[in-house]
This record gives C-alpha cells, structure tokens and sequence, in this order.
C-alpha cells in the first residue's frame, strides 16, 4: 500500500513539473497581442499624467499617437506604467518614435514595473527599410570576410568597408577612426527636416 501511495505522489509531482509556473504566479498573467491597436486610454483622458497598460493593443496604440504624421503625441511629462506582461505574438512591431521624422519621438516616461514584452520581432521598418541588392551583397561580403578572420585566427578585429573594399581592421584602431560629416550633406538634412 504505500508503494501504491508513494508512487502515485511522485507521478503527481512528476506531472506538476510540467505546469508552467505562471500558473502559480498571484496576479501576473500575460496579454497576446491580437495586431490592433487601441488609443481609448488617451482619447478621452488627455490631460492625464499617468497611463496603466494592461494590453499590448495599449502598448501599440501608443506607437500609433506617437508616430501619427499628422499630429504627433510626445508624452513629455507623463508616464506609462506597464501592470501586465505583454506577449507581442512575434507580429511586425513598429518602434515607438520611428524615426522618418525629428518630430516624432517619446519624451515620456515608461515604467515596465519588472513586466516582460516577449516575441517583438523587429522588421525591416526598424533597420531603415528593405535591404536593396546592395545592401545585401555587401552583408555577404562582410561575412565572408568576418569567416576569413576567423579562419585564420584573428580576434580583437572588425570589418568594415573602405570605398568598394572590404577590409579588416583592430578594434582599436576601428575605434579610434573618425568618420567626419560632409558639411553640404549637413546643410541639405538640415533644410529638409525643418530644424
């Protein structure tokens, strides 16, 4: 009998091993990510000077007021706090702030309050647009080069490109190169952004 009691008590911690934990966790439970995006929490509460998120809808709504091309919101002065893990569901995540305009950006504070975001997949929009055939024969050639290096037994190195070459170079010295700002090409960011 107590080989039948003990053996059904280990198949039952046995089969709690496979339980996630988050299960046990007091009041922590995850959002999914369903792609919307819900702007509600600001609409009607402009004037707030602190948000809760419990949803990645929020979350994403967020990155729609910040990045609208229309009338940007910055958030400067209020604060985001996160109450809830966030599972993005690996979709396409747009960063908050994308960057096409100086304009657009959070001057906010966000509090995550020790909540996870997981599965944020990071498309082409956050590298600066689709890789041309360019951008993708130098990336092979880098690597190939990054191969060589390693084949050969040198550390401490990286690679870069030097007009059309390829080349190798210590990492202090890498460090050490300053890459200076053609002052026309200043002037012409400078008109075309409006600052």
């Amino acid at each position: 009998m107590k080989k039948k009691v003990l053996s059904l008590l280990l198949t039952l911690c046995l089969a709690m091993t496979f339980v996630p934990m988050a299960t046990f966790a007091e009041g922590t439970s995850v959002d999914n990510w369903d792609g919307t995006a819900d702007t509600s929490w600001y609409t009607d509460h402009k004037t707030d000077t602190e948000y809760h998120f419990t949803t990645a809808e929020q979350l994403a709504g967020l990155a729609q007021l910040v990045n609208d091309k229309t009338a940007s919101v910055s958030f400067e002065g209020k604060t985001i706090y996160l109450d809830n893990d966030l599972d993005l569901s690996g979709c396409q995540w747009t960063p908050i702030g994308n960057g096409s305009n100086f304009g657009r950006y959070f001057a906010g504070t966000f509090d995550g309050q020790y909540h996870k975001i997981t599965n944020l997949h990071l498309g082409h929009i956050q590298r600066g647009g689709n890789a041309s055939a360019k951008d993708r024969v130098m990336a092979t050639r880098m690597g190939y080069e990054a191969v060589q290096v390693l084949a050969e037994g040198k550390t401490n190195c990286i690679i870069c490109a030097k007009g059309e070459q390829i080349i190798n170079v210590d990492i202090d010295e890498g460090l050490a190169m300053k890459k200076t700002l053609n002052p026309e090409e200043m002037e012409v960011m400078t008109v075309m952004s409006g600052r």
